[in-house]
């Protein structure tokens, strides 16, 4: 009998201990799980709040960055409308361009001289340009024209969109590829190509912009590190 009992109290005090045991690890890890889903919680909380902040720091930078591209192309676009109703060169391409007189020299001369002159009125235009069907294409590079200009220009891909998009009277393209032909230009010289028709049949002004200006734009992003900046026009150039 006492034997029995020596053994039931030996048990109890077994089941007590575990049970104490139980009781404390319960104490200790309940409140370490909480803290790790509090934990969890706040970093979530903290990195949602960041990432949030990042996302609109970076749309604020490439919005001001946008605005400030814009501000440059709409200067180059109201140059080349400017140039669109110059008197020299409404006068060389409308009247003089099949002749040859003393009068049709002095008109070329003049709008020569007003198309090649632009780059120097814009410090962000590289180059300016005319490629003409019917009178002299001129640009402010040093240039050699080919037999036919306007029907090489028509056949690349600048000339192509143009010709599928009649209604089309200006816009922005990444490349001008017959005037590069031209003038030897390489393309890592300019970043952007603006065309706008003339009120001439089949006269095209081409602008383009420094490509130094966009990569100074481009670097004064900051939009941390691993970051890439681009600028891709309509016709998928990437400047990286």
């Amino acid at each position: 009998m006492d034997k029995k009992k020596t053994k039931e109290k030996k048990i109890t005090k077994k089941t007590r201990r575990r049970s104490i045991r139980n009781t404390l690890m319960i104490s200790f890890v309940l409140p370490v799980f909480l803290m790790v889903i509090l934990g969890v919680l706040s970093y979530r909380i903290a990195s949602d709040a960041v990432l949030s902040q990042y996302k609109e720091a970076t749309s604020s930078t490439i919005d001001a960055v946008a605005d400030h591209l814009g501000v440059i192309c709409d200067a180059i676009a109201a140059k080349a409308l400017e140039l669109v109703g110059n008197d020299d060169v409404k006068a060389y391409y409308a009247i003089y361009y099949n002749k040859s007189d003393a009068e049709a020299v002095v008109a070329l001369k003049d709008a020569r001289a007003t198309i090649e002159n632009v780059p120097t009125t814009n410090k962000n235009i590289y180059s300016s340009g005319v490629i003409s069907e019917r009178g002299k294409t001129i640009t402010s590079i040093t240039s050699t024209a080919t037999e036919n200009p306007f029907k090489d220009f028509s056949e690349t891909a600048e000339g192509k969109y143009l010709a599928e998009n009649k209604a089309i009277r200006n816009g922005w393209l990444g490349y001008h590829t017959y005037v590069d032909t031209i003038t030897k230009t390489d393309v890592s010289k300019y970043a952007m190509a603006y065309y706008q028709k003339l009120s001439t049949p089949n006269d095209i002004l081409i602008m383009d912009v420094k490509m130094s200006v966009v990569d100074e734009i481009l670097e004064s992003m900051d939009l941390g590190d691993g970051s890439v900046k681009a600028l891709i026009s309509s016709d998928g150039r990437e400047i990286i």
